[in-house]
């Protein structure tokens, strides 16, 4: 056995000082490298890595100036939303039925009743009015009425109204804001429609942000992504439609099957009922 074999720090290896006098390395310019060749190499491995640094680091971001959002009652607050209750109610002779699902939000204790609809128009409006921000998804729209789908989409609802809560710029909009605590219907209406008249925001001058500024800065990806976002664009939907189809075949047949398994099981049993005739005959 030889020395190194019983000495307990061979693999005691310091990552924070690769060329240390703990962890003599060639070619690292550590203490205890002794060769002037391996000094030079590490001055050019340093001058080396400065060079590639400065390349890749290129210009110092820019910032665009923009308006400061004007806070709320949601601002600086942690808020917590639940959508809960929700139950059919009645349109009458000249209208569908629809849901209805009860919005608490805390600490502010405001307790609201929206509509599916409104959740759709509450998103819509904010794509208008926020195009740069990413506006959380909300799931199908679908006129089941069943107790297990009301209580699925009030889960759904739930994630959509917190996710937009971690957005500064969503708490501060005076609609949200709105949507959130005015539960007189005919108010609401009016809001809703004066803000669905507004269009797409298209100037930076009428862009809103917390700190009154946003990175703005071309770079060389920028103009490769601007090309290929559209073929990314048409590929995506090429391949989802091509699972969509895929999900239907699959229920089709799925559907076949069981209407065999269902046929094949009344055969079983007309197959046990000759046995057991059989049995008693005997």
């Amino acid at each position: 056995m030889d020395a190194a074999d019983n000495n307990p720090n061979q693999y005691n290896y310091d990552y924070n000082n690769p060329g240390g006098a703990s962890n003599p390395i060639p070619g690292t310019g550590g203490q205890n490298d002794k060769s002037p060749a391996s000094r030079g190499a590490g001055a050019d491995d340093d001058h080396n890595f400065e060079d590639i640094k400065a390349k890749n680091m290129g210009q110092a971001r820019q910032f665009v100036p923009t308006s400061h959002i004007e806070p709320t009652q949601l601002n600086s607050k942690r808020i917590h939303i639940r959508v809960t209750e929700g139950s059919v109610k009645h349109g009458g002779l000249f209208a569908a039925n629809y849901i209805l699902y009860k919005i608490t939000t805390e600490p502010l204790n405001w307790v609201i009743h929206r509509k599916d609809m409104d959740f759709y128009q509450l998103r819509k409006i904010l794509l208008k009015k926020y195009p740069y921000l990413i506006v959380p998804p909300l799931p199908v729209k679908k006129k089941k009425e069943a107790d297990k789908s009301i209580r699925r989409r009030e889960k759904y609802f739930t994630r959509f109204l917190q996710a937009l809560c971690r957005s500064q710029e969503f708490k501060g909009d005076p609609y949200f804001e709105e949507w959130l605590q005015n539960d007189d219907a005919k108010e609401f209406t009016k809001t809703t429609k004066a803000a669905e008249k507004q269009k797409f925001i298209r100037n930076m001058e009428n862009v809103k942000s917390v700190q009154g500024r946003v990175p703005a800065q071309m770079v060389s990806n920028s103009a490769v992504f601007c090309s290929k976002m559209t073929d990314f664009i048409d590929s995506y939907y090429i391949l989802y439609n091509e699972v969509i189809e895929c999900a239907k075949d699959i229920n089709d047949k799925s559907q076949a099957l069981a209407t065999t398994m269902f046929a094949m099981h009344k055969f079983i049993e007309q197959l046990s009922e000759l046995n057991r005739m059989t049995r008693c005959n005997d």
